[in-house]
């Protein structure tokens, strides 16, 4: 009895000195392919997104801990959506928190009960199968605003862009499926569609990498893409002549942390820390010296679902 006693008594020390180790920890999940915001490549890594969640453990006095994900170029038919299996993620406890989520109302719903995982280092062949129930995501304060830029071939890098209307007369470059796609194809009612040139994502077209060298190479004239893409294509291509035009279309999106709903006080103290930092005007250099170019986040906090009206319009 006494030695079982003694048993009980280890597991009992050994389960709180895990849980005392897991909660020292601050585990983000991170995407593993999509510079400058977060990447992983053997054993380097970098990013703004993971510079920053090292500052944010720091000031929790925490020590950071990633899980590394990665969302497929193309969706598959069999995989979840990114949302929902970053969802799962979380209510699966494989992370606290979810860096770089773009804060859009459809995005963080949940429209559906469970969910399978994305694909994530260490995943399992169990992991594969599971069926995961989802709680409610919820957001910390935006940290970063992801806006829509035209980019223009180096034959054209002089000419002033506007608004969209401007682009008409060049061959635009657009890659099929994309929110920068959709734009192009129903702006002005659908006044720039005859001149636009699609490419198929999945043939070289990989972090707009593939779009952008037919810029950059003058064989399309133009394009519309985040901003961070010509940020990414740039750290490989740093003697780019690609021109930037400065202008934002209207529809962009802040970034933030989520969480789940029930970690709020978390939730409220990472959001303490990003507000300190956008406060003192910490998150710039932050970002330029992982190649980001910065923008403070903007109303609406959250952008509601992207309407036809909003495609349509004369931006």
């Amino acid at each position: 009895m006494r030695a079982a006693w003694g048993l009980a008594a280890a597991a009992l020390t050994l389960g709180l000195g895990l849980a005392q180790a897991r909660a020292e920890n601050l585990t983000v999940c991170l995407e593993e392919n999509t510079p400058p915001f977060s990447w992983k490549e053997k054993n380097e890594t970098g990013g703004f997104d993971l510079a920053l969640s090292r500052v944010v453990a720091e000031r929790l006095g925490r020590t950071l801990a990633v899980q590394w994900y990665e969302v497929p170029e193309t969706p598959e038919n069999d995989k979840p959506s990114p949302s929902r299996g970053k969802n799962a993620l979380l209510s699966a406890g494989k992370c606290d928190l979810v860096a770089g989520f773009p804060l859009s109302a459809p995005l963080l719903a949940k429209e559906v009960d469970t969910s399978r995982f994305i694909e994530f280092e260490g995943m399992t062949k169990a992991d594969r199968g599971k069926v995961v129930t989802l709680d409610q995501m919820a957001p910390t304060r935006s940290y970063h605003f992801l806006p829509f830029t035209v980019l223009l071939a180096p034959k054209n890098a002089g000419r002033t862009v506007k608004d969209l209307d401007d682009l008409a007369g060049l061959v635009i470059g657009s890659q099929d499926g994309t929110l920068a796609d959709a734009i192009l194809m129903m702006h002005s009612h659908r006044r720039l569609m005859r001149q636009t040139m699609h490419f198929t994502p999945g043939k070289g077209l990989e972090q707009g990498g593939g779009l952008l060298d037919r810029v950059d190479h003058n064989d399309v004239d133009a394009t519309l893409v985040e901003l961070n893409k010509y940020d990414a294509y740039k750290m490989e291509h740093p003697d780019t002549k690609i021109g930037l035009t400065g202008y934002f279309y209207s529809i962009g999106f802040n970034v933030a942390f989520v969480g789940l709903k029930k970690d709020q006080a978390l939730l409220d103290h990472v959001s303490a820390i990003l507000n300190d930092m956008l406060a003192k005007n910490e998150l710039a250099p932050i970002a330029a010296k992982e190649h980001l170019t910065w923008i403070a986040p903007r109303e609406p906090e959250i952008r509601e679902r992207v309407s036809l009206g909003d495609l349509l319009g004369n931006q």
